[in-house]
């Protein structure tokens, strides 16, 4: 933190966030469960007066879309099984269909409850029959009770999954035993068994993740993974676009435990999976084999390895290109082509950031934005957020290089989309917006603005008001940062009243943070001490200005003697000592005053043989005139 003026090249903060479009961790479809029911006609007769004549009716209409008409002769299917008493095993397929058709209708309440009903009347059917005697039936009836708890576990509120975790759970349990007895005598079977087991996976792992229990999740979507590959290999190739959720769950949720080096193998292995298929003639596979790249290409930069990373991206955006280039002939939805090239343009161009190559990124955050402006343009809001952080991303490149008439553009636009996306409810967005802001502040701090600097960094103060508490903690030394800026840019107006007052907030943060333990903000702790001495003596308040300046001398010595402390931090000992100085001119003790002046010309001196020699040396010159006033008072005055 520079004390006196912000650097010419800014620190510009970059957006932190994901980007969606490697695919985040989605909960696989269950479907239409497999219960075993008799094919469906469409009725020719006269009017129907069975049970099985409106079941007829009603599923021919839920597959042609008509699902108002749908439920309409499913509950009267339901009425003449109830009234004749048949098979709970009939009821619960009627019931399972009718649940669908309400669900369709976005009737979720009363399809839960249909879903629920089937799976009683499922697990009365099986409780009557004896395993040992009919042991075939008994197996059906199990997957069938299975299937069934999936579709129920699938339709429940996503904002309390517990239910739905022990309804998987039970599930896989009920597979696991057909499974079992299965193998050998009803291959057929075992196989759509394991076809269902495997998604019961998939969406069980996801929920634990959503949940906060990721270590679980990580070996559950893992025997999804082995599942969906022996699977494929046997033959039921409809399943790969399910094993390609799967393996982007599993090697999402590595990635978020920190399990980095764990994440490489199955992130390589998808690679060459998805590679194989593609060489084969299945091109539907070339956005999972991107997807692929791209996933692998993020593990390697998250591994600390961005110039191998750097080199597997570029072929991610070479398929995707192609595939996009071929839309709308390609197998692919377009758009969501679209998506994941932007995520990867911006992906890309954060590793070529991070290795400095701004020049490259720049054309990759650029590419991002369009493809962002172009989806959000079509109707895709949801991705309002995404195109908010390559603007960021792209603005802060700009700032990197002195090019602060470009910069602003993005930030505004940033600031823009944020904003409204935090007025919609997505306070996460709140931090983004407020990096938005200071990056604003920086770049019209280094254009010569200052009032519209200090405007800026004051809505980033402001928006850290209304973080959530533990965001607010975890981003407490960024908010004193802001502080700080906010400080310099009011004393250089003169408002020495209003700087001392930001000044005290953000030692007061970072004095919160050092008794936390977190030693990385020793040096800002320390300069915000004399930029708070620096204000006291300028409102004529020397006596609070030394106390303050002593102990910001006694912290920034100790750093110094560190073997890694930089040039600007004995830079700041010496400031602090000229500082020091006034205030003990100030209180009429010039023989004091002299020796932290000559002390910090003695530090000067030594730093003239650094980058910033025309700075220091300029120090020196002013700091000559007040060693003059306090040695040679009557030659001065004469």
């Amino acid at each position: 933190m520079e004390p006196e003026r912000e650097p010419t090249t800014p620190s510009w903060p970059r957006s932190q966030a994901e980007s969606s479009g490697t695919p985040s961790p989605r909960l696989e479809s269950q479907g239409s469960p497999d219960i075993e029911e008799p094919r469906a006609t469409e009725p020719t007769g006269p009017a129907e007066t069975t049970a099985q004549a409106w079941y007829d009716r009603g599923v021919a209409a839920y597959e042609a879309g008509r699902w108002e008409e749908a439920v309409e002769a499913l509950t009267k299917a339901l009425e003449l099984h109830d009234a004749s008493r048949t098979d709970p095993r009939d009821e619960a397929v009627t019931r399972h269909h009718l649940g669908l058709a309400l669900e369709a209708l976005g009737r979720t309440e009363e399809a839960i409850e249909e879903y629920r009903a089937a799976a009683a009347a499922l697990e009365t059917a099986r409780q009557a029959l004896d395993p040992k005697s009919d042991s075939s039936n008994a197996r059906r009836l199990t997957a069938e009770l299975a299937n069934a708890l999936g579709t129920l576990a699938g339709a429940l509120d996503p904002s309390d999954p517990s239910e739905a975790i022990e309804l998987n759970r039970r599930a896989v349990g009920l597979l696991d035993e057909v499974i079992a007895g299965a193998n050998e005598d009803d291959p057929a079977l075992s196989c759509e068994t394991r076809a269902t087991r495997a998604s019961l996976l998939s969406s069980l792992g996801y929920l634990l993740r959503e949940t906060g229990r990721s270590d679980e999740a990580v070996r559950v979507f893992g025997e999804a993974v082995t599942a969906y590959r022996d699977l494929i290999a046997q033959g039921r190739l409809d399943l790969r676009a399910d094993e390609a959720i799967a393996w982007s769950n599993y090697i999402f949720t590595l990635e978020e435990l920190q399990r980095i080096e764990e994440a490489l193998a199955p992130a390589s292995a998808a690679v060459k999976l998805f590679a194989e298929r593609v060489a084969r003639g299945a091109w539907e596979h070339r956005l999972d084999q991107a997807r692929a790249l791209g996933r692998a290409a993020r593990v390697l930069d998250r591994m600390g390895r961005p110039d191998e990373a750097a080199v597997e991206y570029p072929k991610a955006l070479a398929v995707l290109e192609n595939l996009v280039a071929s839309a709308p002939a390609s197998a692919c939805q377009p758009d969501e082509a679209r998506e994941e090239l932007a995520a990867l343009h911006y992906q890309y161009g954060g590793v070529l950031d991070s290795l400095g190559h701004y020049r490259d990124a720049l054309v990759h955050y650029r590419a991002a934005v369009a493809d962002y402006q172009a989806l959000v343009k079509a109707g895709r809001s949801d991705l309002r957020a995404e195109l908010a952080n390559a603007h960021t991303n792209l603005g802060s490149v700009l700032g990197t290089q002195g090019r602060l008439e470009d910069a602003v553009p993005h930030f505004l636009e940033a600031v823009a989309l944020d904003g409204a996306l935090a007025q919609e409810g997505r306070r996460e967005r709140m931090a983004e917006l407020i990096d938005a802001q200071v990056n604003l502040g920086l770049a019209y701090q280094a254009m010569g603005r200052p009032r519209d600097a200090a405007a800026r960094y004051e809505k980033a103060v402001e928006g850290h008001d209304l973080l959530d508490p533990a965001l607010y903690l975890a981003r407490a030394g960024d908010h004193a940062q802001t502080l700080a800026r906010l400080g310099l840019i009011l004393e250089e107006l003169g408002c020495r009243n209003e700087a001392l007052s930001r000044f005290e907030q953000a030692r007061d943060l970072l004095a919160g943070l050092l008794a936390d333990g977190h030693d990385e903000w020793q040096s800002d702790h320390a300069m915000i001490l004399s930029h708070i001495g620096r204000n006291l003596v300028a409102l004529g308040r020397p006596e609070e200005a030394e106390v303050i300046l002593n102990q910001a001398l006694r912290l920034l010595e100790e750093l110094t003697e560190l073997p890694e402390s930089d040039p600007d931090l004995r830079a700041e000992v010496a400031r602090t000592r000229i500082t020091l100085g006034h205030a003990l001119r100030g209180l009429g003790r010039d023989h004091q005053a002299r020796e932290q002046y000559r002390q910090a010309d003695h530090d000067l001196v030594q730093l003239l043989a650094n980058e910033k020699r025309d700075e220091h040396q300029a120090m020196r010159d002013r700091l000559v005139i007040h060693l003059r006033l306090v040695e040679e008072p009557q030659a001065v005055g004469s």
